[in-house]
């Protein structure tokens, strides 16, 4: 079977490559002074290899993971900087910029299991929301030029932790005049589902799909890159790809099926997962887009809260995880997503928690 990351499993997919994408400024990066954070994910990764192309001044690679940064500098030729720590470590952050003096800030570090976050919703906000706070807050008293967020699309009218934490980690990044880039899913990104219908697929499985009619947008790893680039490049807001529609995950996992030979169990449907929608958009009814004809970003309008607002709505996030309150955490959060609604596991661990303060 072919590796998630070959170009023969790649080819299977060429329909969701995007078409013409205009040449990536060499400027951007050339001689420059670049921080990339969650070094050592699929997309930090590539991210770092990207960047090294074009000659920094100074690449810095900041991972919490020690395998993940591990693994990333056993092949790279490039001079660069490990750090293992993590976006939430402030006092790390301001030695690190203080001493490098970065030009440019591409961050990726993000927890992003959707049903693993629905148990774990004080890490979510601690990790996606606050370390991009803590992040954001360094990188603008430091004066870094430029800087961009790598979003999803779950953080659009978010139903679940990762994206309620992947929106807040928006505004944050938004209202310091910074860029954010929005996109579906990653092609073989760790995690994602193509990896996971190929170990299925390694050991006989049927390929589980979670409703016949989910929908994703998908974009390739190499398209991620050079959009997060792009975007680099222009004036700071929040960038959406211009992209076709979204895929069935059943038509993905029949294609796959259509290119092997060997007998196969087939499909089986389990069930959307707590915290997953049925279809993902990459643009909320409250915004608007914009953006010139002929590229391959569009902007997005979207409704900010109030400077005040989101510095008290961080603030009370950031006491209702140091003293891990669920239902404060949730209040902080409606403060700056209204519409979020917990799912039933939230829901089952709020009901748990109150229980636990009654025996109290």
């Amino acid at each position: 079977m072919p590796d998630p990351c070959d170009s023969r499993w790649n080819a299977l997919f060429r329909s969701m490559e995007l078409e013409s994408l205009p040449p990536i400024d060499r400027a951007l990066i050339e001689n420059r002074r670049v921080l990339v954070t969650g070094a050592g994910g699929s997309i930090g990764s590539a991210l770092v290899r990207q960047a090294a192309s074009l000659a920094p001044r100074d690449l810095v690679l900041l991972e919490a993971s020690e395998q993940g940064l591990f693994q990333l500098t056993q092949d790279l030729e490039a001079a660069y900087t490990a750090v293992l720590g993590s976006v939430c470590d402030e006092k790390l952050l301001r030695e690190l910029f203080e001493f490098h003096r970065f030009d440019v800030v591409l961050h990726a570090a993000a927890f992003k299991h959707v049903p693993l976050l629905e148990s774990q919703a004080f890490a979510a906000i601690a990790n996606n929301a606050l370390g991009t706070r803590a992040l954001v807050r360094v990188a603008a008293e430091a004066g870094t030029p430029r800087f961009v967020l790598l979003s999803t699309d779950k953080a659009v009218e978010p139903v679940s932790m990762l994206g309620v934490s992947k929106r807040i980690a928006e505004l944050v990044t938004l209202a310091a005049g910074f860029t954010v880039i929005r996109l579906g899913n990653v092609l073989a990104s760790a995690g994602s589902v193509l990896p996971y219908f190929q170990q299925q697929l390694d050991r006989g499985e049927p390929l589980t799909v979670t409703h016949p009619e989910v929908s994703r947008y998908f974009v390739t790893l190499a398209d991620a890159v050079h959009l997060l680039l792009l975007a680099l490049g222009e004036r700071p807001q929040l960038f959406v790809p211009q992209m076709g529609e979204p895929v069935l995950i059943r038509e993905v996992a029949h294609r796959l099926l259509a290119s092997i030979s060997e007998p196969h169990p087939g499909i089986v449907y389990t069930g959307l997962r707590p915290g997953e929608k049925l279809n993902e958009i990459l643009v909320a009814a409250k915004e608007m887009l914009a953006g010139r004809a002929g590229f391959p970003l569009r902007a997005v309008i979207t409704p900010q809260p109030a400077p005040q607002q989101l510095s008290a709505a961080l603030d009370a996030l950031e006491a209702a995880v140091q003293e891990r309150n669920l239902s404060q955490l949730l209040n902080g959060i409606r403060l700056l997503v209204p519409d979020y609604r917990p799912g039933e596991q939230i829901e089952n661990l709020l009901a748990q928690q109150a229980r636990t303060e009654v025996r109290a």
